[in-house]
């Protein structure tokens, strides 16, 4: 969303004294803790960005109520962000919506209305684990009927549909996101999405022949994983490109492929989010829920991973393992974890949803 003339809403106390009321074409920025009861007063917005200022707002407990949203009458493009605090949302009231886009929302489990959306022709939706997964059905029913001009989503995603389904996304020209750092993303075609997918299944059947129990099973795809190389040359590449000043924009992967789940399959090769990202895919096939843990480790900036297996939480480095060539940093306890690794944010939340799930195969 450009910020140009952009106005922000940092708080609820801002929104109910805002000035709005006689603007129109109005871009808002709105930070996800705050509450939106007051916001049906301004029924000329345009473009909205609901997201996460900072990453601390991950555990505040407010949980937005998005029915406060439906007068926005004239809403052309929304955005949702960085925000745990949202379950659901009905977009059918957006008669004008022409651009949606929601990335990072751990708890939200519908996005509904999309029947009633004639206008849509940009849709964008990753990093939304706990979606149901009509959420799919419905993408598939909006591009057999409407032409959209873009169309990305989640590449975990890619697992759910079938051979049919594959074809009209590849004929629609989907794209699929890959959430890196907090608030960035890499991007697949469906080409390389389709020699990705194809190399983790060879792999993943390989292994599930050379092995029985699935603690066996999930322990070679970790083993598998943290023998891939840490990129230092592009990481000094990329460093010097931030120091020259260069940007680093969403939907443009240059410089982001290092913490891709695909350069680390496909050229083995990553820096430390690049072998957590892998390592989410390739449990994902197990029914396992991986998400990426933000941390210091000795003062540097590094991202580890978490899961629930069976309840249990437990802990992962694989490529601090590569690094030190052994696997004292597999599924370990918070405890242990936290004896070299300082968390930057945690998203208490996802101990909710996680540890009641199954952790059933389901390939």
């Amino acid at each position: 969303m450009d910020k140009d003339n952009m106005i922000i809403i940092r708080n609820t106390s801002e929104l109910e004294h805002s000035k709005m009321t006689n603007c129109s074409k109005l871009n808002v920025y709105i930070s996800t803790i705050t509450k939106l009861c007051s916001i049906s007063r301004f029924t000329d917005i345009e473009r909205l960005n609901i997201c996460a200022m900072d990453p601390l707002e991950f555990n505040d407990e407010n949980v937005i109520d998005t029915e406060d949203l439906k007068s926005l009458g004239n809403l052309k493009t929304l955005s949702i962000e960085n925000d745990d605090h949202i379950e659901k949302i009905d977009i059918s009231h957006f008669k004008s919506i022409e651009s949606i886009q929601i990335s990072s929302c751990h708890l939200l489990k519908e996005i509904s209305g999309f029947s009633k959306l004639e206008n849509l022709k940009e849709l964008i939706v990753y990093d939304v684990p706990n979606i149901d997964r009509s959420f799919y059905t419905e993408v598939i029913n909006l591009i057999s009927h409407q032409k959209l001009s873009r169309l990305i989503i989640d590449i975990n995603a890619y697992l759910l549909f079938n051979e049919k389904e594959l074809e009209l996304l590849k004929n629609s020209g989907a794209l699929f996101s890959e959430k890196i750092g907090f608030s960035d993303n890499y991007v697949y075609t469906f080409s390389m999405m389709e020699r990705f997918n194809s190399k983790v299944l060879n792999m993943y059947y390989k292994l599930h022949k050379l092995y029985k129990t699935r603690d066996e099973i999930l322990k070679s795809m970790y083993s598998y994983i943290k023998s891939i190389n840490y990129d230092d040359a592009s990481l000094s590449k990329r460093h010097q490109y931030s120091q020259d000043g260069g940007s680093f924009k969403k939907f443009d992967n240059r410089y982001k492929s290092i913490n891709s789940s695909y350069k680390a399959l496909m050229r083995k090769s990553a820096v430390c989010e690049g072998y957590v990202n892998l390592l989410r895919y390739f449990y994902s096939l197990e029914n396992i829920d991986l998400y990426p843990v933000f941390c210091d480790y000795k003062e540097s900036s590094h991202v580890a991973a978490k899961a629930f297996i069976d309840g249990t939480e437990v802990y992962f480095d694989p490529e601090l393992d590569h690094r030190f060539g052994n696997s004292n940093n597999y599924m370990i306890s918070k405890d242990e974890f936290q004896r070299n690794h300082s968390i930057t944010y945690f998203r208490d939340n996802f101990d909710l949803i996680y540890s009641r799930k199954p952790n059933e195969r389901v390939r």
